[in-house]
């Protein structure tokens, strides 16, 4: 199951960070105070993600609390915008999509505070790490 989560993880960070990025278009319907940091936070977090990949940091990749957090949040974004791109009616009444894109405003700022939550926990383990190496080799 943990060789599976990692690609799950960076699949549902791109669909959610995809998702934000496409609903741009109705910017004007959002708070721009709470929308902007929510997406440069998304990708840091992506960002961060792949950085690890990258430098293989194994002892961040083979969390499972770590993987585990990041797929509940990205879902939770995911789902959120499933209700937005494919409720009926969404293309052919401007009031509907008015309201749709308000319901989307409503959740930005819990999107943002998990956001932050989860880019401290992704620093926070990645720091924590060499402390817990530096004291084995002081043994």
């Amino acid at each position: 199951m943990r060789k599976f989560l990692l690609p799950i993880h960076l699949f549902f960070a791109f669909v959610a960070t995809a998702c934000l990025l496409l609903s741009m278009s109705g910017i004007s319907y959002f708070h721009l105070a709470i929308y902007i940091p929510l997406v440069l936070i998304v990708i840091l977090d992506v960002l961060l993600t792949l950085y690890d990949l990258i430098t293989r940091k194994q002892s961040v990749l083979n969390q499972d609390l770590h993987h585990g957090i990041h797929i509940g949040y990205y879902v939770y974004i995911t789902l959120v915008y499933i209700r937005f791109f494919f409720d009926q009616g969404m293309l052919y009444v401007n009031g509907d999509l008015m309201t749709r894109f308000t319901f989307i405003d409503s959740q930005l700022i819990y999107f943002l505070i998990g956001g932050v939550a989860l880019t401290l926990f992704h620093i926070f383990t990645e720091v924590e790490e060499p402390k817990k190496q530096r004291k084995s080799r002081k043994k």
